[in-house]
């Protein structure tokens, strides 16, 4: 009796691309939840952020500068602008219709500018605080050395005899 491997062929194909469909479900459930919390996030800072815009505000034993703030938010406003300006950048380079989402595009590029960029700093132990203010190459060089003492020179002696005098063109002929 012969078998048939095309039934075991179709299943199999069946059952890897089921737990692929399931793999792609689950992780699309969590970056929406890791979206929604970015976005809660993100919400929250910036009403800090405006209201440290001034002044610098303590929350929580947390310190928000103005410079942190007006860098929180200018990180989101950035990534708002330049998120739906690559899409569509892309679009007209690959041809594809833009999508009508725009409204969404620059909310997700915001929060991915600013609370996204934030997390990113502080999970690799960044600063979020501009790079003019700190001194990063205050200690790659050593300290300039003081100059070195003045040492007085000695006295040359006196000369002796006659003084010095340069030669002339016509010292052979002095001389004889």
């Amino acid at each position: 009796m012969k078998k048939d491997s095309t039934n075991e062929i179709g299943m199999g194909g069946g059952i890897i691309g089921g737990v692929f469909t399931l793999f792609l479900a689950v992780t699309m459930a969590l970056a929406m939840l890791v979206f929604a919390v970015l976005s809660l996030l993100a919400g929250v800072l910036t009403m800090l952020s405006l209201l440290a815009w001034n002044d610098d505000l303590e929350v929580f034993g947390y310190t928000i500068d103005r410079d942190g703030a007006r860098l929180f938010i200018g990180r989101g406003v950035i990534g708002m602008i330049a998120l739906p300006g690559f899409i569509a950048f892309c679009g007209l380079l690959y041809g594809f219709s833009m999508p009508e989402g725009w409204p969404a595009l620059m909310l997700i590029g915001y929060v991915l500018g600013s609370a996204g960029i934030e997390v990113f700093l502080h999970c690799t132990g960044g600063s979020s605080t501009p790079l003019v203010y700190q001194d990063h190459y205050a200690n790659v060089l050593p300290p300039p050395a003081s100059p070195p003492p003045v040492h007085q020179q000695a006295l040359l002696p006196a000369p002796r005899g006659e003084p010095f005098r340069y030669a002339s063109w016509d010292d052979e002929e002095a001389r004889q």
